[in-house]
């Protein structure tokens, strides 16, 4: 079927919220006292009020998702995980706010016969919903296939469309609702976008410090370096949420970081026979020097690792750790070290 553009206006302005600041009345006890528990009250209470809005935001959509979310069948539209801004945009953000990149994907799967049919795709005008019900719109985007998405609006059916759409919000937004709807695709999606808090640039004295962490690993390296692919321990690509099976939400004040670390020794001969290899004692260190543990994690190849501390070779070992760091913090080092490999690898964390 042929589907064709029409001239509606698509535009929506965003709408306006303000919250009242919250009446504290004293009851003879410590002013300081009550101030700290009335914002206690206060941010459990908002807490509370902010998930609720996003529920239903997220019911709007008949299929709702995260980005990089497990997808289902036949879920033509899908968001991949946040990406830095475009640099060929040379955008340069307001104060008080930040860019957020969200890759859209659209690929429909058809007969030859209809190959090449063009419906209305229009993610352009698609809008990020905050928890006050304040809209945002793309203020750019960068087309990535120019054959499967023309002029704005056109999809041609049996390509890859993908499209980049940088948004500019509120520094402090934590938490947003994509809403995607077009003649292209049956059902409309949700997708829920959570934010990291904008962190705090590091002092003079802090990188210093991080320097001199680095400095204690033979390889220097950080995740998803792509010069380590090859080496017999590395950490691939963070990971945007934790394992989905552990269930874990971060305190307030913290986020969790999700890294997975891969080890494969193909030296030694398979007879059965294991490495010491203790990955779950590797921490994260701050520039401050606090270190901060694994809280949790999933073991993706347990013939590979068993017991906490056993490596069994030649197989591929794959553990997603999860740490909680305080999302103030935008740097961290792992410095690990085993029997299991000769030679100390420090690991720089960028979370930014």
């Amino acid at each position: 079927m042929f589907l064709f553009a029409s001239n509606e206006d698509i535009t929506q302005a965003p709408k306006q919220a303000q919250d009242k600041p919250p009446a504290v009345q004293t009851t003879g006890a410590k002013i300081a006292d009550v101030k700290q528990n009335e914002s206690k009250k206060t941010a459990a209470v908002s807490q509370s009020e902010t998930d609720k809005k996003i529920k239903e935001l997220m019911k709007k959509g008949m299929v709702q998702t995260t980005p990089g979310g497990e997808q289902i069948n036949n879920q033509f539209f899908y968001v991949d995980p946040l990406i830095e801004t475009p640099k060929e945009l040379d955008l340069k953000e307001k104060p008080g706010y930040r860019f957020v990149t969200v890759p859209v994907m659209l690929e429909l799967d058809v007969d030859p016969e209809f190959k090449n049919a063009m419906s209305i795709y229009r993610p352009s005008t698609y809008a990020m919903t905050a928890p006050d019900g304040k809209e945002y719109l793309p203020i750019d985007y960068v087309n990535r296939n120019e054959k499967a998405w023309k002029f704005s609006y056109q999809y041609f059916s049996g390509k890859k469309s993908h499209v980049d759409l940088v948004y500019q919000v509120p520094e402090d937004a934590k938490v947003l609702v994509l809403y995607a709807s077009d003649s292209a695709f049956p059902r409309t999606v949700t997708v829920k976008i959570e934010l990291p808090p904008v962190s705090k640039a590091l002092t003079d004295q802090e990188e210093q410090a991080v320097k001199q962490m680095m400095n204690k690993g033979v390889f220097n390296t950080y995740p998803g370096d792509p010069l380590q692919k090859k080496a017999v321990f590395h950490v691939d690509a963070m990971l945007p949420n934790p394992p989905k099976e552990l269930k874990l939400k971060p305190w307030s004040g913290y986020q969790l970081v999700t890294l997975p670390l891969i080890f494969q020794d193909t030296y030694y001969d398979h007879d059965g026979s294991s490495v010491n290899y203790r990955p779950n004692t590797f921490t994260l260190q701050a520039p401050d020097g606090t270190e901060y543990e694994q809280i949790d994690y999933v073991n993706r190849n347990e013939k590979a690792w068993k017991n906490g501390f056993q490596y069994y070779p030649p197989f591929r070992s794959q553990i997603d750790f999860v740490f909680e760091v305080p999302d103030d913090q935008s740097v961290f080092v792992m410095y690990a070290s085993s029997e299991a490999f000769p030679k100390p690898t420090t690991v720089k964390i960028g979370l930014d």
